[in-house]
């Protein structure tokens, strides 16, 4: 079992009486906030509609323990790969950089460590979603309560290391949130194409590994026969995509899964793009050959077009190529 503490500092730590609703409020955001960062890191979402998949109520149970001062709360979890030595114990089924000897909460401290570092400084952090961020807010409801700041005891790596941290959270990180979840690009629509792998039974998420990335994505529970069906084929998908602050694609909530063609993969393979700090015009399709003119055009769509200018725009295209010939 993994130890960690959270010590709460402020006036409203140094009473007597036992604030039944504060350390509820920080248990009920600590419990939500350790199970979205662990579903963040393996789904590539933090939160999704319908119940809970049993691997991650399993994974982020946890055992507490209050001071009777109620300004010491002791959690104990379990390393993942005791949780479940066949799944978490391939390192490499999930995600190449999780580390199975580390607890959901240790993923937790990770991203909330993550995630306070890059409020202070100008760099891009894919260890958060919107709805993770709206989660750490809810930390506030804590510092409502007379708490001035919260302090964790976040250890630095795997389970077999003694070396311990303090990470230090007050309110104005909870600010900092907000303003992070500002810079988050919106989601949007996107035909992706690559083989399909991973498939989880449970909830359906599955990843595409392209010519370039590795998406994480869903699909609705009518899709199960045909990700069984497909799986390690070359498949084509549609939905809508949501990124993290540095633009890349953290998950994709599928409309459909069908098998791929040669030219889908070619056309469609390629990591798709938030849009941010770029654009596409028929002008700049007209500069490039036919050619290259197309797979820019997939590369990039779709941004806020409508179905018809999109289907214009790939007139237009068709054009340019008659003219070509």
């Amino acid at each position: 079992m993994r130890r960690h503490e959270i010590l709460l500092n402020g006036p409203g730590a140094s009473g007597n009486e036992f604030d039944v609703a504060m350390m509820g409020a920080l248990l009920n955001t600590v419990d939500e906030a350790v199970q979205g960062s662990l579903r963040l890191t393996i789904e590539g979402r933090s939160r999704s509609s319908g119940p809970v998949p049993k691997w991650l109520r399993d994974a982020s149970n946890m055992n507490a323990t209050v001071s009777g001062s109620c300004t010491l709360l002791v959690l104990r979890s379990t390393p993942l790969y005791e949780v479940d030595p066949h799944a978490f114990g391939q390192v490499g089924l999930f995600e190449e950089s999780l580390d199975p000897t580390m607890s959901a909460f240790d993923i937790f401290e990770a991203a909330l460590n993550s995630t306070i570092k890059d409020g202070r400084s100008a760099t891009s952090a894919t260890g958060y979603d919107d709805a993770l961020l709206r989660t750490f807010g809810k930390f506030s409801h804590v510092f409502d309560r007379g708490i001035d700041s919260i302090t964790f005891g976040m250890s630095n790596g795997s389970a077999s290391s003694a070396v311990r941290e303090k990470l230090q959270m007050n309110r104005s990180h909870t600010h900092s949130f907000d303003e992070l979840r500002r810079e988050i690009p919106m989601p949007r629509r996107a035909l992706v194409a690559g083989v399909l792998n991973e498939i989880r039974s449970d909830n359906l998420t599955f990843r595409i590994v392209m010519s370039d990335f590795i998406l994480k994505g869903s699909a609705k529970q009518g899709a199960r026969s045909t990700l069984q069906n497909l799986w390690g084929e070359p498949v084509r998908a549609e939905g809508l995509i949501t990124f993290g602050k540095n633009g890349e694609p953290q998950h994709l909530l599928a409309d459909y899964v069908e098998r791929a063609t040669d030219q889908d993969l070619e056309l469609l393979g390629r990591m798709p793009s938030s849009g941010v700090g770029s654009s596409l015009s028929l002008e700049t399709l007209k500069r490039e050959n036919s050619t290259a003119g197309v797979p820019a055009l997939y590369g990039s769509w779709p941004g806020d077009e409508t179905d018809d200018e999109f289907k214009a725009m790939l007139d237009d295209l068709q054009a340019m190529r008659k003219e070509d010939k």
